[in-house]
């Protein structure tokens, strides 16, 4: 099912009604998630992080649904945000990165043929992009290694956990530097 139109910006709204995409998706059965491409325009993104989780399945990557316990994950990205120097507000509720420019994206979610057209309009229309993948376990890294492999990008962050990892300094010292924010 296409994404609902009057929700996107402009640029995703060209996209995902394109007719190679419209194919893309009427091939595809799966219900796919639109929800990080409602929050997160297309020309406030800077980071694109991406994760293959199996047993997560909502919309956006690690967040909880309002009133639910925070996950053992979820508790470390605090941790290490607050480790790292930020101030996280520990709702669950992720919304806030991706309209600051996070696109949260489980691979899962999506098929690859997906996945492949929003790394290519990305690359292709989007300079000094932050790749960031979460693989913590083998079988995520060889799918998120994969889509690695494809990418044109110099900055990729690759972990297996983040406590201890200082990505979000990592990132956020590169975004400064390029002068994106």
């Amino acid at each position: 099912m296409l994404p609902n139109f009057f929700n996107l910006c402009p640029e995703w709204t060209d996209f995902f009604f394109s007719k190679e995409m419209e194919k893309i998706i009427k091939e595809d059965d799966t219900k796919y998630n639109y929800k990080p491409f409602y929050l997160s325009t297309f020309n406030s993104i800077k980071v694109v992080l991406i994760t293959s989780i199996v047993e997560e399945k909502n919309e956006l990557c690690f967040q909880v649904k309002k009133n639910e316990l925070l996950t053992p994950l979820l508790e470390d990205i605090y941790k290490e945000l607050e480790d790292e120097g930020f101030y996280p507000t520990k709702d669950g509720n992720l919304e806030h990165w991706a309209k600051q420019g996070i696109l949260m994206l489980n691979i899962n979610n999506y098929s690859k043929n997906f996945i492949t057209k929003i790394k290519e309009k990305l690359e292709k229309e989007k300079k000094d992009l932050v790749w960031f993948f979460y693989s913590p376990n083998e079988s995520n890294l060889q799918l998120n290694l994969e889509l690695q492999k494809s990418l044109n990008s110099k900055v990729i962050y690759t972990i297996p956990f983040f406590l201890g990892s200082k990505i979000f300094k990592k990132i956020n010292d590169h975004l400064i530097d390029k002068i994106i924010f």
